[in-house]
């Protein structure tokens, strides 16, 4: 799972920039631009201490990574507003801090299957939260 940590903390450092350049726009038009900047800055942190905890066997840094991604989906999913992009970062936030808690598990081995079930239950979750608001 240290690929999976390094590969997770270099996408969202990418995420990152574009979710800062999304919320600059949307800033510019509507007010409900600057909790995405908060949630780009989540993805950013998040992504530097996964790349530079993916060789530690501690768990505190997997730990600390997901509770920075929670944070994020809190905002995305709660402060976003009308702006559907920030609920969908909101999930892909939440997928990739499950991935980091279930990096820091005791479990040493863990398969395909349990982190396309996490980021399934996830997903059933944004779903549901969707079309209960809309």
């Amino acid at each position: 799972m240290k690929e999976a940590k390094l590969t997770i903390g270099i996408i969202s450092i990418v995420l990152s920039l574009i979710i800062f350049l999304q919320s600059g726009i949307s800033f510019i038009y509507y007010s409900g631009g600057l909790f995405g900047y908060i949630i780009s800055f989540c993805f950013l942190i998040a992504g530097i201490i996964g790349i530079v905890t993916h060789k530690s066997n501690e768990k505190n840094g997997s730990y600390i990574a997901a509770v920075i991604f929670a944070i994020g989906t809190f905002v995305g999913f709660f402060y976003a507003g009308d702006f559907f992009i920030f609920k969908l970062w909101a999930l892909v936030s939440s997928v990739f801090g499950i991935v980091f808690y279930m990096t820091s598990s005791t479990r040493q081995q863990f398969n395909i299957k349990d982190i396309i079930s996490i980021s399934g239950f996830a997903i059933v979750i944004f779903m549901f939260y969707i079309f209960t608001n809309y």
